[in-house]
């Protein structure tokens, strides 16, 4: 959000509209305490999330792989290349 002075006098004058001279301290003191412990809150989450990332190792993170009882299929070995005639362009 962009709050240049022009927006935040005017936020301030609706607020004392709205609030009043007596109730507006008590409201900012509440916003800014809410404030405070909305960065507090999303600080600790943070930490805790680099200190699990670090904790635990990448290999952890992959299940290990079942081990398989089909039968093993050998795998294709490479062919010979096909024909030159099956290589040139052109019609047949």
């Amino acid at each position: 959000m962009n709050f240049g002075p022009i927006k935040l006098l005017f936020t301030a004058v609706a607020a004392l509209l709205i609030l009043g001279p007596k109730r507006l301290p008590a409201a900012l003191r509440s916003f800014a305490r809410a404030i405070g412990e909305l960065k507090k809150a999303s600080a600790e989450v943070t930490e805790e999330l680099k200190s699990g990332l670090e904790a635990e190792p990448e290999s952890s993170w992959l299940a290990p792989t079942p081990t398989s009882r089909l039968p093993q299929v050998p795998r294709a070995t490479a062919t010979e290349p096909p024909p030159e005639e099956e290589l040139r362009p052109g019609p047949r």
